[in-house]
């Protein structure tokens, strides 16, 4: 048997509670243990308790949040349970009376998993909506954990770092590379790192690096690189084409040392 699920419904009008409740326990393949709140502040009390010795009366697998509430629109709630996180702590579904695309776009952006329309709602097209809403979240945390665990590493390994998206334009450096430039990461994306590249060498690096790029190609190479004592250093760079799973070409990653003796 699948294992059981903790929903939380926030819904002031009591007919669409049932509704949804009942359209759930249809369709349920697997135990469902269903909460219920009517307003934003209740919801909050449960899932936010006053005092740091009190324990939530559940943890959620999902919320099902109405966008009209007595006491706060669905979307203000949303973005205080985000709050200064960069995910939200668990899927959110927002339900709607009607067709609300701008809502709907900022809904998503903000974290939700999905929109949808109650009137639409049929049971199963809920339960596949609540059990897709619940793995895309899953997903996306071992996504998040992932970076995390990769910025941690490549912040600590005594080399620099950088990555590229699918265009030759580069979106990630590590601590070691900027320390080693003393510039800011927001300085190095996109092309700003070649200011640092010297003249003289940076028509040779971008020839190397554009056909390898286009072939798909590993490519090693050695430049000056402006340090951040105002200095141009010798670099041994490295660079290799990431790709997916499925074949798809992600970007570069490389790796650059200082040889200069």
């Amino acid at each position: 048997m699948s294992a059981s699920l903790h929903i939380l419904i926030i819904e002031d009008l009591p007919e669409d509670r049932e509704f949804i409740r009942q359209a759930l326990l249809q369709s349920a393949d697997r135990p469902l243990h269903i909460h219920e709140t009517t307003t934003g502040e209740q919801a909050q009390q449960i899932l936010q308790p006053a005092t740091a010795s009190a324990r939530p009366l559940h943890q959620p697998d999902l919320l099902l949040l109405s966008v009209d509430l007595p006491d706060v629109d669905g979307l203000a709630f949303l973005q205080a349970l985000k709050g200064e996180g960069e995910s939200l702590p668990f899927p959110v579904i927002l339900l709607a009376n009607t067709p609300q695309q701008p809502l709907a776009q900022t809904a998503l952006a903000t974290g939700a998993q999905d929109f949808i329309i109650k009137a639409q709602i049929t049971p199963a097209m809920l339960m596949q909506a609540v059990l897709n809403a619940i793995e895309r979240f899953r997903l996306l945390q071992q996504v998040q954990a992932s970076e995390a665990h990769f910025r941690w590493l490549t912040a600590t390994v005594p080399v620099m770092i950088w990555v590229s998206g699918p265009d030759p334009g580069r979106i990630f450096f590590n601590q070691g590379w900027l320390d080693f430039t003393g510039r800011r990461l927001e300085e190095e994306v996109g092309r700003g790192w070649t200011t640092g590249v010297h003249p003289a060498d940076y028509p040779r690096y971008l020839d190397i690096y554009t056909r390898s790029f286009a072939a798909r190609q590993p490519f090693e190479i050695d430049y000056r690189l402006h340090n951040k004592q105002g200095e141009y250093c010798w670099v041994h760079d490295r660079g290799a084409p990431c790709f997916a799973p499925n074949g798809e070409f992600l970007g570069y990653s490389g790796s650059c040392i200082d040889i200069t003796d």
